[in-house]
């Protein structure tokens, strides 16, 4: 019995609780990037803007206001990295990131001219598999972007080069040339094309 009173009495000194210390984030992922918004698109707010989606002129951050039983909620957004490996920006005018050449804001805008309010984007209806065949389909008219559909699931896809343009009269990514002012036609999957009036 005291042998046993002995061991329950050391029991707690074999098991007792072992303190680790967890690496911080800075520590796990040194190349870590926090990536912050500029001051002025952080207090942008809905209330004055209302429902819609904003830019502050030359810029590849953007946000969305939406409407909710209890208010605004907004959602903040960043135009993705091109070709060239500049962040692209958004472009009021057709609701799409692009490069800044081809943004008449980014023209307009100077180094030192700033946006003290939000310039409205003009939304249009997002591309969607819903109704079309499975196959390859263009967004929009010689676009370095494009569309695959799959039993009605949507994946959008880039040509592999900056200056390649999905070409939807041959399925393929070719120069700008070949494929301005092709008419808009889509793939039905088995490399034959029809026509169709609109995409979007």
């Amino acid at each position: 019995m005291t042998k046993f009173l002995l061991l329950a009495a050391f029991l707690p000194l074999f098991f007792a609780e072992q303190t680790t210390t967890v690496p911080g984030d800075d520590e796990l992922h040194p190349d870590l990037v926090v990536e912050t918004y500029s001051q002025q698109l952080h207090d942008a707010d809905c209330v004055t803007y209302g429902e819609g989606a904003f830019v502050f002129g030359c810029t590849d951050e953007y946000f969305v206001c939406e409407s909710t039983y209890i208010g605004f909620r907004k959602y903040m957004f960043h135009c993705p990295i091109g070709h060239d490996g500049q962040r692209l920006k958004m472009n009021p005018l057709n609701d799409q990131c692009d490069h800044q050449a081809n943004i008449e804001v980014c023209k307009e805008q100077t180094e030192t001219s700033s946006y003290d309010s939000a310039i409205k984007i003009i939304r249009k209806e997002p591309f969607s598999c819903k109704n079309r065949n499975d196959g390859y389909h263009e967004i929009e008219s010689c676009s370095e972007q494009y569309a695959y559909c799959y039993t009605g699931y949507l994946y959008f896809l880039l040509c592999p080069s900056a200056d390649l343009f999905y070409d939807s009269t041959t399925g393929t990514c070719d120069y700008k040339i070949n494929c301005e002012g092709q008419e808009q036609k889509e793939s039905d999957g088995n490399g034959r094309f029809k026509r169709f009036a609109q995409l979007r």
